[in-house]
């Protein structure tokens, strides 16, 4: 009595049987056997009657013991009983635990199997009974740990194992055995899915257990919350309320199984849509998958633009795979596919996958691959182009399983006319990688790294080593030539180096020459230690740094390497640097001297020549301590600034110019020669212009903005490129931004739409110099305009911007000109791009009338047929401004109305000789101008009413026959 329901039910009708010996000194009895409805067993009894002092050893079993909601166990143990020194007693021991029937279906699934246990026992003095050196074995199982029994009957357990289809994982239990409370993490659970870091929380409930999961996957981080129901019958359930990985929502039911779950899970939101129908099949899982991808985009920074998946898999001891997969602008970090698309065929663990994939931000790529699976081993066979040269590899590529490893045998790749042995492997904790290369394009690595653009080939081998618990090691021994670095529209002078690099736990070490023509124009150095902690990244990018750099050479070679494009530097420079502290905060000593270079950018077409510069190295800054070079004719920039190597994103720079008669612009669309202060400032990413300056003078064309777009956006299009229709688009890159104030006295000449002008200005520029934000206004000095080979001189003129981009200014302007009798004004109003023009007389007449009497100097009904059609052309432009007028009409009036005859656009018309060239267009119709009443003609002319001007003279020969001119209805 006393010892608990639990232990009361094992002891009921308990009897013990044996012979004692007894003597003055002790009581002893050997192999005393005891029996109760549970347990069996035998006892060594021997008790000091003089002290007191007594030790018990038990042997004993416990058979077919029932734990409700967990199975039916076999126990047996071996005890040693004696007094504890200051009272009381010490138990301590070994027990095993052999399951002979496991009722929890979740408990089956996970350990494959029946479980074992094996423990150290010992109980304190409070009654508590702890668990030491606790392992827990089991067909896919094993588990170790230690824990203790509370007098209330709860347990406490905390261990580690590994399950064979999860993995590492670590437990803590608490609670009572048949339901205790759990937390459960798996290092990586599934490779497939990139799970990793998952935490589970099962809280006990009436219904079972309430879950929450969290961890990392391949579509970045995930939570979860639902319910595992273990019924007191019957199988349990998994409820998925809510699953959230990576902007995925999934949710539905699985029930509980021999070897597996049944169930469906519905996906939504996110980008992705679909199902997987997951069903027991035998002893394998059978998972179902139906999946559409629409601009998915995930939190490990992958975005899927479109894509399908149809598959089904049998899960168990070897996985069978059927199924489809295409893909559409897949990008994670740099690297960007437009097009994947595959099937995989697999079945008891061998089988095939094909795939092709296909990108182009970089160097264009298209490649096919077929890999052979089986178990332990994969074979590649791949080929393709990139960049329209053909690679591919000389032989398959053989992928072995040793242990945890994975080993890539050596294969050979093959680019154009360069080559690469690679070995490696990876698993294991770790990854390595040995290669051999022989002239090799760098413009392989613009597949990985877009904006790279390097071009040359290199030779040598690399070695690489990462290990778990180890530092990183590598060599690199390489010989490079020709290496340049590609702008938008400029590519620097190749040179040739040579480069050697070494990575040891506690220090990386760098040499390299540089050659240009066979002569040594650069040598480098440097050694990095101590290194920091972390992944390589960061163990260099905060390690301790000592190099030097003498160099004397195209300023372009090293230029175009930073990646700039807004400015190009070319020319001759000669660098002296040491430089140390840290790598990610380096401090430079040294000098540079420019003389001869030249600076020049795409963006605003300033070109500046003859380039006098020099400066020193101090901190991580380089100090221009002087700067001189021609601007134009007759102009020049003076000026000082800094370029900061350890900026927030790069290269920053931050530069003062004194501009004198400097020609800073010289667009298509705009240029300006000036006079005054400018700024240029960078953080690395992006930057601002600004200045105060005085325009001497300076051209502008009006209704050419829209067109003068800068060379760093030109509208590209390739056609025939792999996959191109469903290409992602790159990434936005921040631009550089102008603030700048200029004023103009005169001299800013206006042309175009007519105009040839001289004007004053007071603006304020800002935005994209690709695309610049323009307000303020300017004012008319003089100038003429020009109307259907007609000058008109300008009264007055104001012409306002307002921050249009593209630049499209408002226009007010008013010319005056004679005509037989009348006095005529043409005023211009409107936006420049599409301008109303509209004309007045004194006396007042009707538009088309008063246009005939100032280009021909008579009246409408005067006019020749050539005559007339030039008056229709005049119309036309004006109608093209909006004001209405008809062209067809003008030439009605002009040849009279017996005389024209409209014909409708119809494809039946036969087409004659004289339109052997031309075509009948559908929304088209036709003027027939009939200059002999009969309507023959001996040729027949097709064009556009806006290109009427440039047939006059084919008109005009002619003469009295006849012309026919189709004329877009539009007008």
């Amino acid at each position: 009595t006393g010892v608990g329901d639990v232990a009361g039910g094992i002891l009921h009708n308990l009897s013990v049987t044996g012979a004692f010996k007894a003597d003055a000194r002790q009581l002893a009895a050997k192999a005393l056997r005891f029996r109760s409805d549970k347990l069996s067993g035998t006892v060594d009894v021997l008790l000091d009657l003089k002290s007191g002092a007594y030790q018990v050893g038990l042997t004993g079993s416990l058979a077919r013991y029932l734990i409700p909601g967990l199975g039916i166990v076999d126990v047996a143990s071996m005890l040693h009983v004696a007094p504890r020194p200051g009272g009381g007693i010490r138990l301590v021991g070994t027990g095993t635990a052999q399951v002979v029937r496991l009722d929890n279906a979740l408990f089956r699934s996970l350990a494959g199997g029946l479980p074992r246990l094996v423990t150290g026992l010992e109980r304190d003095q409070d009654g508590t009974l702890r668990f030491t050196n606790l392992v827990i074995t089991a067909p896919s199982l094993r588990v170790t740990g230690s824990g203790y029994r509370r007098n209330n009957g709860s347990f406490v357990f905390n261990g580690r194992g590994t399950q064979a289809r999860y993995g590492a994982f670590t437990i803590a239990l608490d609670g009572p055995i048949e339901r205790p409370r759990l937390a459960l993490t798996f290092d990586h659970p599934d490779a497939a899915l990139d799970l990793r870091n998952v935490k589970a929380d099962l809280v006990p409930t009436a219904a079972g257990y309430d879950v929450k999961a969290s961890g990392g996957s391949m579509l970045g981080g995930f939570t979860g919350m639902g319910q595992l129901l273990l019924p007191k019958t019957g199988n349990g359930a998994i409820v998925i309320t809510a699953l959230d990985a990576g902007g995925v929502h999934a949710s539905g039911t699985l029930h509980l199984a021999d070897h597996g779950v049944d169930g469906t899970i519905t996906l939504a939101r996110g980008g992705i849509n679909g199902t997987l129908a997951l069903s027991p099949m035998g002893e394998a899982q059978r998972v179902e998958a139906h999946l559409i991808a629409d601009r998915a985009q995930f939190d490990n920074d992958v975005r899927l633009r479109s894509g399908k998946l149809d598959a089904v898999a049998l899960v168990s001891d070897h996985t069978d795979i059927t199924g489809d997969f295409r893909l559409g602008g897949l990008r994670r970090g740099s690297l960007a596919l437009s097009r994947a698309n595959g099937s995989i065929h697999l079945k008891d663990g061998v089988g095939q996958l094909v795939a092709k994939l296909s990108g182009q931000r970089g160097r264009a790529f298209d490649l096919n691959a077929v890999v052979d699976i089986a178990p332990d081993r994969y074979a590649l066979v791949a080929n393709g182009v990139i960049d329209r040269r053909p690679i591919k590899l000389a032989g398959p590529a053989i992928l072995t399983r040793q242990g945890d490893e994975w080993r890539l045998a050596p294969a050979r790749i093959q680019f154009a006319d360069g080559e690469a042995d690679v070995s490696g492997s990876l698993g294991g904790g770790g990854m390595s990688v040995d290669a051999t290369v022989a002239r090799m394009p760098l413009s392989v690595l613009d597949i990985a790294y877009p904006d790279l653009g390097l071009a040359g080939v290199a030779s040598g081998k690399l070695s690489y080593a990462d290990r778990a618990r180890a530092a990183p090691t590598g060599r690199a021994d390489l010989t490079i030539r020709g290496l340049s670095r590609s702008g938008l529209v400029q590519t620097s002078k190749p040179i040739d180096v040579g480069l050697a690099a070494v990575l040891a736990p506690d220090a990386a070490v760098m040499r390299a020459v540089m050659a240009s023509e066979g002569k040594t124009i650069g040598r480098a150095q440097a050694r990095l230690s101590p290194l920091g902690q972390g992944d390589l990244v960061s163990r260099l990018s905060h390690a301790g740094l000592f190099a030097q750099l003498r160099y004397n050479g195209p300023a372009d070679t090293l230029w175009r390497l930073t990646g700039l494009e807004t400015i190009d530097l070319s020319g001759p420079v000669a660098i002296g640097a040491d430089i140390g502290g840290q790598v990610n905060d380096p401090r430079i000593r040294g000098a540079l001297r420019a003389n001869g270079a030249r600076i020049e950018s795409a963006v605003t077409g300033t070109v500046l020549t003859n380039v006098q510069a020099g400066g020193s190295f101090a901190g991580s800054k380089l100090a221009i301590t002087s700067f001189a070079a021609d601007a134009g004719k007759g102009g020049r920039a003076t000026g000082t600034g800094t370029f900061d190597f350890a900026a927030v994103n790069g290269f920053g720079m931050d530069l003062n110019v004194q501009a004198t008669n400097a020609q800073i612009i010289n667009r298509d669309d705009i240029a300006a020669t000036v006079t005054g202060p400018l700024t240029i400032k960078s953080d690395g990413s992006g930057g601002v212009i600004g200045g105060n300056l005085a325009i001497i003078k300076g051209r502008y064309r009006l209704g050419q903005a829209a067109a003068a777009t800068a060379v760093p956006r030109l509208n590209i299009r390739e056609i025939n490129v792999p996959g191109q229709e469903e290409a992602d688009e790159e990434a936005p890159v921040l631009p550089w931004r102008l603030d700048i104030a200029a004023r103009a006295d005169v001299g800013l000449i206006v042309t175009g739409l007519g105009l040839s002008s001289e004007w004053s200005a007071n603006l304020k520029i800002e935005g994209e110099p690709t695309d610049p934000k323009i307000t303020g206004r300017a004012d008319l000095v003089r100038g003429n305009y020009e109307f259907a080979g007609r000058e008109f001189a300008l009264e007055r003129g104001l012409i306002r911007f307002t921050g249009e981009q593209p630049v499209n200014p408002t226009l007010d302007i008013l010319a005056n000109g004679d005509a037989t009798n009348l006095t005529a004004s043409i005023r211009v109003t409107g936006q420049a791009i599409k301008p109303q023009i509209s004309f007045t007389s004194t006396p007042a007449l009707p538009e088309d009338e008063l246009l005939s009497r100032l280009l021909f100097g008579t009246s409408i009904t005067n006019l020749s047929a050539p005559e007339a059609l030039q008056l229709a052309s005049a119309v036309a432009a004006l109608q093209g401004g909006g004001n209405g007028l008809n062209p067809i009409n003008a030439v009605r009036r002009a040849v009279g109305l017996d005389r024209l005859r409209i014909l409708p656009a119809d494809p039946t018309i036969k087409r004659s000789t004289a339109f052997a060239a031309g075509k009948y267009v559908t929304r088209r119709i036709y003027a027939e101008i009939i200059t002999d009443g009969q309507g023959y003609s001996a040729t027949q002319v097709e064009f556009q009413v806006t290109r009427w001007l440039s047939l006059l003279s084919t008109v005009s020969t002619l003469g009295r026959t006849s012309a026919n001119v189709k004329v877009s209805k539009d007008y």
